[in-house]
Formats: structure tokens, C-alpha cells, sequence
């Protein structure tokens, strides 16, 4: 018993440490590919007519989706759930109107069928 728990204290002693050197590493990390996937995004052009969704759209669609997801998961909290979310930007392009979804966990975008919306 003596054996195991010194082997824990050392594996937390060496845990620790690491885990902190690597936070200098993980922050710039997912900065930079959320930066990287806002750029691809806006850059890309629209599958309808060929313009560039654009950063102004791309953004707004983000900051759409994380004010609803807010709204959800404070919801859902307050009732005493698990929150169990995926997120959906629901993009609009600038030149032809034509409406998609954008799932940033996947990179998929998927056009709305707007004559089946209700």
C-alpha cells in the first residue's frame, strides 16, 4: 500500500508541472485555429452563387450561435440538466440570400432547404 500511494505523490508531482508547462502551448494553439477556421470560413465562397460569405457574416453568425447557446444552456442548467449542445451557425450570403448551416465541430456547411422550413 505504502508502494502505490509514492508511486501516486510522484506521478502528481510529475503531472502537475506538465500540465502547466503545456498551457502556453494549448491557449496560442486553439487561438490560432479558431482564427484559421474563421478565415477558411469566410473566405469561402458560397456553393449558390460564388461569393465569399466574409468575415462580417462569419462573425455574425458566431455570435448568433454563442448568445443561443448562452440562452440553452442556462435553460437547461436552471432545471437541473446536463447541458448536451451542438453548435450551428446559420450562415446567410451576402450577394444571393441563400441560407446555410455551419457545424464548426465538423467543418460541414449544409444548405437550409427554405420551401421545407416552417
Amino acid at each position: 500500500m505504502v508502494m502505490r500511494n509514492g508511486l501516486l505523490t510522484l506521478g502528481l508531482i510529475v503531472a502537475i508541472p506538465l500540465l502547466i508547462l503545456c498551457i502556453p502551448i494549448i491557449i496560442p494553439y486553439v487561438a490560432i485555429s479558431q482564427r484559421l477556421q474563421r478565415r477558411r470560413l469566410a473566405r469561402t465562397p458560397c456553393p449558390e452563387c460564388g461569393t465569399p460569405f466574409g468575415y462580417a457574416e462569419v462573425d455574425r453568425a458566431r455570435d448568433a450561435c454563442q448568445e443561443s447557446t448562452r440562452k440553452i444552456v442556462a435553460d437547461i442548467m436552471a432545471r437541473g440538466g446536463r447541458p448536451r449542445i451542438v453548435a450551428m451557425w446559420h450562415l446567410r450570403c451576402p450577394a444571393c440570400d441563400a441560407q446555410f448551416t455551419f457545424a464548426p465541430s465538423t467543418n460541414n456547411l449544409n444548405p437550409i432547404d427554405t420551401e421545407t422550413v416552417i
